[in-house]
């Protein structure tokens, strides 16, 4: 870095200004614990962003949702089987979801978080508008967009919560997320179910039409986090102001052409899934247990059917699993707890594995839930009161809060600069189960019955137990075999060294040509993002590993 008393007086006022710095004689990166970059904003400016993330992730979940109770009522008008109105008005949704898991990750990361927000807010509020007209023709497009447009918030807020906090902060970000995600998902079809009884399934759109409006305002004042777009934007002012024009700013994130950014970032989060053993093992684990979890969107109105609930009482089946989400909080005390302990010892890079531990836990207290419940339930068990069965839901929510939480918070922690990218590839997986899972739910507990039905999946969770112990035992030499996840583990290892500036490998997509994309950490804090001369890449702590 260039001695302060080399760099002209108007120029260093102008760089302490827009919070900047110089190193290598020319090149403008952030300055240490600069106010401007988002980590460092005033609190307010942080909590506005977070509250919108949570307020669009809790409704977006809830979208995918409330088809089931309209499907209900829209079936008798237009005419159809019980089982194409659930196609029309759920598994359409969920198709337009998965489709925004490999499109919105790779446009965040490149364009930014509002853009995103912004139009997707807007066009989710059309969708439901469109829902609500005669004809089954609009149904299935205002759903398919509902789910395209609602799926921006899975796709982009994770990257966008790690842009304004630290790992252990991400910890409980990341856990009001899922959170927020699953209250959706348990209060979207209570909330059907009753306004479709009491105004008509269309009144459920109508209401959604609003609820995405009020969205769409708050986007508009969302703050933009995506710190390589913030730093290029301060530079451009830097440079109006200075006139200077030898200095430079790079960004691994833009994309010179159209066709770059379809070649190289629009494929990230599919390539990623395919080549990256720990997306496609988190992927597949998160997937199957949420597709398990919004089966019972539409198993839950059979089961407590026969036991003589209305259709609209049948909905009240999902307070005990939102009693369970909630119940998962008591995790997150335990791994922050361990997570001060790690610190203390100095093994900070075991982090990621660390909050992988209650995962051990809520592996098993799926199965054990879905057992009870599979055998606490007409029309093979008769006898048990219906309260009992709600026993086992607890579980389930319990386990799907922390499923959630988990394996998404372990992406973010393996792949932060590519977080957004990790978590499009597991919700292209996870889209798909669950369009598998949608379709085949309502004639597979009529057909089956709801004991072996249920049966069935608490088997396949019950295998499930193992993969916790997969991730403890291995989670960390995967990690460090991928050049990806290898960036996680090599910050956690500047956090316990000195200070100094240090550049360390991020992507492998350059490595073993000219160039590769290496983050510059200074007095423990990463400052930027560039592209560098592998020979300028000096890689002391990742050799340590």
């Amino acid at each position: 870095m260039p001695d302060a008393q080399s760099v002209p007086h108007h120029l260093q006022h102008s760089l302490d200004f827009h919070g900047l710095a110089i190193v290598d004689e020319d090149r403008v990166i952030w300055a240490h614990q600069s106010k401007h970059h988002p980590r460092h904003w005033p609190g307010l400016a942080r909590r506005y962003n977070n509250a919108f993330i949570l307020l669009f992730e809790g409704f977006a979940a809830a979208n995918a949702t409330i088809g089931a109770a309209a499907a209900v009522q829209a079936r008798r008008e237009y005419g159809i089987s019980t089982t194409l109105a659930y196609v029309v008005f759920t598994t359409t949704t969920l198709i337009g979801i998965t489709l925004a898991a490999s499109i919105f990750p790779p446009l965040s990361e490149t364009f930014g978080r509002k853009k995103p927000y912004v139009s997707c807010s807007l066009l989710l509020c059309a969708s439901h508008g469109i829902t609500a007209i005669p004809g089954l023709p609009a149904a299935v497009i205002g759903r398919l967009l509902a789910g395209f447009t609602s799926g921006v918030s899975f796709c982009v807020s994770p990257g966008a919560l790690e842009d304004i906090y630290d790992s252990e902060t991400m910890m409980w970000g990341m856990f009001a997320w899922n959170t927020a995600s699953n209250v959706g998902l348990t209060l979207g079809p209570i909330a059907s179910a009753y306004i479709a009884q009491s105004l008509g399934w269309r009144w459920v759109f109508y209401i959604a039409m609003l609820v995405s409006f009020a969205i769409f305002c708050m986007s508009l004042t969302f703050h933009e986090s995506r710190p390589n777009l913030l730093l290029l934007r301060r530079f451009e002012k830097l440079k109006a102001e200075t006139g200077n024009t030898t200095l430079r700013a790079e960004n691994p994130d833009s994309s010179p052409t159209f066709r770059y950014f379809l070649q190289e970032a629009a494929i990230r989060p599919t390539k990623l899934l395919f080549t990256e053993p720990i997306v496609l093992i988190c992927s597949f684990m998160n997937g199957v247990a949420f597709a398990l979890i919004f089966a019972l969107t539409e198993a839950l109105t059979i089961v407590y059917s026969a036991f003589g609930f209305s259709d609209e009482a049948t909905s009240l089946a999902f307070i005990p699993v939102l009693l369970g989400v909630l119940l998962s909080t008591v995790n997150r005390f335990y791994d922050q707890h361990q997570m001060k302990t790690l610190r203390l010892e100095e093994r900070i890079s075991d982090l990621p594995e660390l909050k992988v531990q209650s995962f051990a836990v809520s592996a098993p207290a799926l199965a054990v839930g879905l057992w009870l419940f599979a055998w606490t339930i007409p029309p093979l068990v008769s006898d048990v009161p219906w309260i009992v069965s709600m026993i086992g839901l607890v579980a389930v929510g319990y386990a799907a809060n922390d499923f959630d939480t988990v394996l998404c918070g372990y992406l973010v922690d393996s792949y932060t600069t590519y977080a957004n990218s990790a978590l499009g590839g597991l919700g292209l997986l996870r889209g798909l189960l669950m369009v598998g899972f949608a379709s085949f739910t309502h004639p597979f507990y009529t057909n089956l019955g709801s004991n072996i039905a249920t049966t069935v999946l608490a088997a396949g969770a019950t295998v499930f137990c193992v993969c916790p112990f997969i991730l403890l035992r291995y989670g960390r030499r995967l990690r460090e075999r991928s050049s990806f996840a290898r960036y996680s583990t090599a910050m956690a290892q500047m956090n316990m060294s000195g200070p100094g500036e240090v550049l360390l490998p991020v992507s492998g997509d350059g490595i073993g040509k000219d160039r590769v994309n290496a983050v510059m950490v200074r007095d423990d804090e990463m400052v930027s993002v560039v592209s560098t001369p592998v020979s300028a890449t000096r890689t002391t702590a990742l050799d340590q590993l």
